[in-house]
C-alpha cells in the first residue's frame, strides 16, 4: 500500500533522514491560538504545567 504523503519517509536506505526543532515546533503550535485561547488553557493546566514549562512559554502576557 502506497502512502499518498511521502514527505515523512526516510530516503532508502535511511532509518533517520529528518531533524526535528522541537522549540520551533511548540512556537508554532502556540501561536496557532489566541491570547484568549491561551489564557483559557492556562487557567485548567497551570498547577501541572508550572511544574515543567515558564510561564513566559504560554506567552499570555
Amino acid at each position: 500500500m502506497a502512502l499518498s504523503n511521502t514527505s515523512a519517509e526516510a530516503r532508502q536506505g535511511r532509518f533517520h533522514d529528518f531533524n526535528r526543532n522541537s522549540a520551533e515546533i511548540f512556537s508554532i503550535r502556540r501561536d496557532s491560538l489566541t491570547i484568549e485561547e491561551r489564557k483559557i488553557i492556562f487557567d485548567h493546566v497551570q498547577d501541572v504545567a508550572l511544574q515543567i514549562y515558564s510561564r513566559d512559554s504560554f506567552a499570555i502576557d
